[in-house]
């Protein structure tokens, strides 16, 4: 093995490199180009986004219903 033609070697090793790219392609077109941590990222920001939204809504509640007890009691 020790007189094996170096154009050879590296031949098999661009073609064993593009048959590992191709994996990596098919594999991004199955998961829409997207690892399984960063779909839980994704989650976890929207996760986050939608707690704020309620957050959000509740503290506007909150504040209407303090303004109209405010307004009542001032008359």
């Amino acid at each position: 093995m020790g007189n094996a033609n170096p154009l050879a070697v590296m031949a098999g090793q661009n073609a064993a490199n593009q048959k590992v790219e191709e994996a990596k392609d098919g594999l991004k077109t199955i998961t829409g180009g997207k690892t399984d941590e960063q779909k839980a990222q994704e989650a976890r920001a929207k996760d986050r986004v939608a707690e704020y939204e309620q957050k959000k809504r509740e503290r506007a509640e909150r504040k209407a219903k303090l303004s109209q007890q405010w307004a009542a009691n001032k008359k």
